[in-house]
Formats: C-alpha cells, sequence, structure tokens
C-alpha cells in the first residue's frame, strides 16, 4: 500500500494499488505519523489503480498539515485513476501539482499540432 524513504530532506512515499473506504483506515494508520516528521513529503501516485474520495481526503490533511508546518507536500506521477478522480472532484487546481498526462512524458511539453516536442509529423 505505501512504501517510504527519506532522503534530501523529505519523504518519498510511494502510494500503490487500491486507495478506497476500504483501506483508508490502514493507509491512514500508515501514512499520518508521516506528517509529524519535520520534513517534506513527496507522494508518487503513479502505481495507485484506484481511488476514492476518503483517500483523495487522506491527501488533502497531508497537503493542509505540511503547510501549517511550513514544508512541502507535492504530489507526483499522478496515475490515470487519480487524474480523473481529482477532476471529478475539483482537486487538481486545489492541489496545483503539475499533472503530466500519459504520452507527455519526456519533455512533458506539448506542440499546438499537439505532439510531444521532438516526436516527428
Amino acid at each position: 500500500m505505501l512504501q517510504v524513504e527519506s532522503r534530501d530532506g523529505a519523504s518519498h512515499v510511494v502510494l500503490e494499488g487500491e486507495l478506497t473506504i476500504y483501506q483508508a483506515q490502514d493507509l491512514a494508520q500508515q501514512f499520518l505519523p508521516l506528517l509529524d516528521k519535520d520534513e517534506s513529503l513527496v507522494v508518487d501516485l503513479s502505481d495507485v489503480s484506484d481511488i476514492d474520495s476518503s483517500c483523495a481526503q487522506l491527501l488533502m490533511l497531508a497537503r493542509r498539515h505540511c503547510q501549517a508546518r511550513g514544508h512541502q507536500c507535492s504530489l507526483v506521477n499522478h496515475s490515470q485513476p487519480v487524474i480523473d478522480v481529482f477532476e471529478t472532484l475539483g482537486l487538481v487546481s486545489w492541489f496545483g501539482d503539475p499533472v503530466v498526462l500519459p504520452g507527455e512524458q519526456g519533455s512533458g511539453r506539448r506542440t499546438q499540432s499537439g505532439q510531444t516536442e521532438g516526436e516527428s509529423a
């Protein structure tokens, strides 16, 4: 469900699998103690296969808690299920983290023709 590594003055957390109401209590027990560390938090969402509002609320709590303590809380590598739920709940702009859509890896920038920079027509 989650892997944690401390490096560069931050806790790097990789969340995995389903993050729904059925996993929320276990996730909270593992995840919330990380908020008491005196460091920033980077949460990798690339391996999340499903998420619902209960676990989105945990991520919102983490963001608010880190900000209150003067630390960063960054969400990175959003999986498509995370993007879909964040868009439905109106959380993409609330979190404010860059969301790179599948196919936009590499430079992450699209040309006017819709191709990623460096691709040929």
